[in-house]
């Protein structure tokens, strides 16, 4: 077991002229950038691979974002490399801030056993590569029992034959059917090389017919280029014997405190670490047994398991924190910037009760996607017909212009974001954006009007859940649902949508109440303009280092504000009582919250104190309406300096009606309160009668 160091610079200045070169990793890094570098963990990993021989194991304790960081020809991306290429990953667990010491850094500690070099399946994997995309020559024959690309094309899933048309040289245009493939020409259409040749003088004259042949060569050898990275890595992950066993900790505090069997406690007299069985020997927790390391009903045995290649039931108990996924499932295949990110949520085998029959959306629904529109288009063909995107306010409109791709009912979905899975009815004359998929009825048994009800209740099961979201067209298309006869789904979409009109009341109350508060603040007769550094004094927190906030609440801990709000928890304070805050540092900068209690404002946070007697209620709900952001200066980083913010006009009421004031907006705050319960408790409405039917 190793637990090296974290975040290190300068550590490669340390290291010999021969010391350097014997790293793959320092081929990632410009010279000139040694003394920034801080990737201490990655190196440490390439040197397990240096000192481990075959069949070695070993478990290092690493932040998490050794998992996903970077991209392109970054360390961490090329660290990724090394663990696909030189280990076998036996088992990875994710744990949260505060495990190992009062931390805020989340941690994952890998698993791992050494592949055997003398295999050579990292040069065999790379010549069939380099054999098959350079020299257009299929050696699969090479790999017994194996058909690479077969199980290639189907994890894509995308048609073998249609693939292996890039190796004749052809681009072959049903590709672009597949979204991966539509996302390479887009990016290509976009990038500055296509753009720079496109400009050259040579390239201007040429004919239609000759610029499209350049610009077809070029363009498959830019997707060949991807995809050969993509299939290397494919090949080396698929030779994992064994599922990677996966652990995640609890994100909630007290859940956590339970998984870990201890927690750190900064009480004075009892600081350190305290066992919740009070002492090591007795610690209780689903991790391990201090008595017997092979209790079974352990995670610690399951991953011994998995060492030695035995058969893994996870117990029930231990489902919460332990699934098992294949190292290619882990991958996400379908990114375009290939960064051979793990994800750690494995896929879930979904089951569907239902006394109707389960179909794939695939059967009854034509699927497509949307195109790319951006600003510049909306702003050059303004018009009627509106444009569907990933966001979910405004009903997704992105815009609106005056020509449309689609016509009809259909159904679309996000496909990346925060908002990946969600489903809406659509209808009329529109448009889609690239990261909208369309679903278009093709049976005569389906309501569409019923199939987003069906799918939002499970597409969130379906999302790659990585830093970028994703629900990708062919996953879509594995969904199933029940689909029970037509007089059922159309009872469904009745019911559901008397739901949808609540919710649409109460959004409508929600906003009448807003602006209602914003005349109360605004429209008194007897306000007089001051200036807001007359009435307050406003001055910024303290630093507090970064790796002193923790992300979860642990016993004598203090929230902690910064520019964009509640960051975590420190030990220490600056404040005690009920203050608005100003987040000055940042693109969210003129953002307000109001603190209460003890608290800690960092140097990124105004602490806002009244020079006067004012109600600090009416003054934080002010300051929330007055829009500080439009006072922000600075472009790289946006900021509001103190010396702008003593300047700004405020309306300032008379002390009683301020009092009033707030007593109304109480009110208004209560009905927007009820209000939003209703839309909070729609989905579960809605749940609730897919269930009474299906």
């Amino acid at each position: 077991m190793a637990n090296p160091p974290y975040s290190v610079k300068g550590f490669l200045e340390t290291l010999s002229k021969d010391d350097i070169e014997r790293y793959e990793l320092t081929k990632t890094i410009e010279e000139k950038s040694y003394t920034a570098n801080n990737a201490i963990e990655c190196f440490f990993i390439e040197k397990a691979k240096q000192i481990l021989k075959a069949d070695g194991v070993v478990g290092i304790v690493l932040p998490s974002s050794i998992l996903s960081k970077g991209d392109g020809e970054n360390s961490y991306v090329a660290t990724r490399e090394i663990l696909i290429k030189y280990f076998e990953i036996i088992a990875i667990a994710e744990f949260g801030s505060g495990t190992f010491g009062k931390t805020g850094t989340n941690t994952v500690t890998l698993f791992l056993r050494r592949r055997d070099d003398s295999l050579n399946i990292v040069g065999k994997y790379r010549d069939f590569v380099d054999n098959l995309f350079v020299n257009n020559k299929n050696t699969e024959k090479l790999f017994k029992n194996k058909n690479i690309i077969e199980e290639y094309c189907s994890h894509i899933d995308i048609d073998k034959e249609i693939y292996m048309s890039m190796f004749k040289d052809e681009l072959n245009q049903e590709l672009f059917k597949h979204e991966t493939f539509a996302e390479y020409r887009a990016e290509f259409e976009k990038s500055t090389e296509t753009k720079n040749r496109k400009k050259r003088t040579n390239y201007t004259k040429l004919t239609n017919e000759e610029k499209e042949n350049i610009e077809s060569v070029e363009l498959l050898k830019y997707i060949k280029k991807i995809e050969a990275d993509k299939l290397y890595y494919f090949c080396l992950a698929d030779e994992s014997t064994k599922e990677v066993l996966i652990v995640k900790a609890p994100s909630n505090g007290k859940e956590n405190k339970k998984f870990l069997g201890y927690e750190w406690s900064g009480r004075k007299g009892n600081e350190g670490i305290q066992y919740s069985g009070g002492t090591l020997n007795t610690i209780n927790t689903p991790l391990y047994n201090p008595n017997d390391s092979s209790d079974k009903s352990k995670i610690n045995s399951l991953i011994a398991k998995n060492f030695t290649n035995e058969n893994i039931v996870v117990p029930k108990e231990l489902e919460e924190f332990v699934s098992m996924a294949r190292l290619i499932d882990m991958i996400d295949f379908s990114r375009r910037d290939f960064n051979k990110a793990f994800g750690l949520n494995a896929k879930k085998k979904i089951e569907i009760n239902s006394k109707y029959h389960i179909v794939k959306i695939s059967e009854i629904c034509e699927i497509g996607r949307g195109r790319v529109i951006n600003k510049q288009d909306i702003e050059r063909n303004k018009g009627i017909y509106p444009i569907y995107s990933s966001q979910t306010s405004n009903n997704g409109v992105f815009g609106k212009i005056d020509t449309y791709d689609f016509d009809g009912d259909y159904v679309t979905w996000t496909t990346d974001g925060i908002y990946a899975g969600t489903c809406s009815f659509r209808n009329g004359k529109f448009n889609c954006t690239n990261v909208c998929g369309t679903l278009k009825s093709k049976s005569n048994k389906l309501e569409i009007k019923y199939l987003p009800y069906a799918l939002n209740q499970v597409t969130d099961n379906y999302v790659v859940k990585t830093a970028n979201p994703k629900l990708m067209n062919n996953v879509m298309a594995s969904i199933k649902i029940p689909l029970p006869p037509l007089n059922i789904q159309k009872q469904i979409v009745k019911e559901c949508e008397l739901i949808d009109d609540e919710v649409e009341k109460a959004n409508t109350i929600i906003q009448i109440s807003k602006e209602e508060i914003i005349k109360h603040l605004t429209s008194s007769s007897k306000n007089k303009l001051v200036k807001l550094g007359d009435i307050c004094n406003m001055k910024a927190g303290k630093f507090v280092s970064a790796s002193n906030i923790n992300d979860e609440y642990l016993e004598d801990l203090y929230p902690c504000y910064g520019g964009n709000g509640l960051r975590g928890y420190v030990k220490t304070s600056t404040h005690n009582g009920t203050y608005p805050i100003i987040g000055r540092q940042g693109a969210l900068c003129g953002n307000v919250m109001l603190a209460k209690n003890e608290f800690h404002a960092t140097e990124h946070a105004v602490v806002v104190t009244p020079k006067i007697e004012l109600d600090i209620i009416w003054l934080y709900q002010t300051l929330v309406i007055m829009n500080l952001n439009q006072y922000k200066t600075g472009v790289a980083q946006p900021g509001l300096s103190v010396k702008n913010l003593n300047v700004i006009d405020i309306k300032l009421p008379p002390l009683k009606t301020q009092k009033e004031i707030v007593t109304k907006i109480e009110k208004l705050e209560n009905t927007i309160a009820k209000s939003q319960k209703i839309i909070d408790e729609a989905s579960e409405k809605k749940q609730a009668i897919l269930r009474k039917y299906l």
